[in-house]
């Protein structure tokens, strides 16, 4: 039989055994959570099974969708709204780049080729835009507006690294985000929608560096 001491000891070693792994699975799922939401700003810190979610929320409401993405999350016990609010500065709005345009042919050979020298660019494994792409994303919403009578779909993709799930959502996610930024500067929210596809429709073989960076890409479709 085993003393006092030594099964105590025990207790404590195996509980400190069990809580390592539930803390990186809710932490994992929390920052699932996170990215599905679109929350780029926040972030967790993590006591066994609570949650802390932390950062610079850009409205109560976003905070309070953080906090309810995380807490639906298995395992996660308690979630705690440790985040600030601060709202974003206010954005110039886009203007036309041209006339509008009727056609929608024409309005998605303009998409085409503002794409053509550049795709839109993420911070690697997020969904928050880099700041280097914004420039395009600032031309391609000017040319929105010439676009006005159509609807444009904007679509996610990614290469086929990593899990399947988690790409999809990634791709959704950094769709959103681009429809975000677009919408705060002037295009009409229901003028563009996002949706992610994840690896499903490659554009060059994943088998290299070159055609993965190819196929981690924003589409904008054009119709009626």
């Amino acid at each position: 039989m085993w003393g006092g001491g030594a099964a105590a000891l025990y207790c404590i070693l195996a509980l400190s055994f069990f809580v390592g792994p539930v803390s990186n699975i809710v932490a994992d799922k929390a920052d699932d959570a996170l990215l599905v939401e679109g929350a780029a700003w926040a972030d967790i810190e993590i006591n066994g099974r609570d949650v802390s979610v932390i950062g610079a929320a850009p409205s109560a409401e976003a905070g309070q969708r953080a906090v309810d993405a995380v807490g639906a999350k298995w395992g996660v016990r308690v979630v705690r709204a440790k985040y600030t609010i601060e709202p974003p500065p206010k954005v110039d709005a886009f203007v036309p780049s041209g006339p509008p345009i009727t056609d929608a042919i024409a309005c998605q050979s303009l998409m085409d080729g503002l794409l053509s020298d550049g795709g839109i660019q993420f911070e690697t494994g997020k969904a928050d835009l880099a700041s280097a792409g914004l420039p395009l994303l600032d031309q391609i919403g000017a040319a929105l507006l010439r676009c006005a009578s159509f609807m444009i779909r904007i679509v996610g993709h990614t290469d086929n690294t990593g899990d399947e799930n988690v790409n999809i959502r990634l791709s959704e996610a950094r769709a959103e985000a681009v429809v975000r930024y677009l919408t705060d500067k002037g295009v009409s929210a229901g003028q563009v929608s996002a949706v992610g596809l994840g690896a499903a429709a490659p554009v060059a073989s994943n088998d290299t560096d070159a055609g993965r960076s190819q196929n981690r890409r924003i589409e904008f479709r054009v119709s009626q």
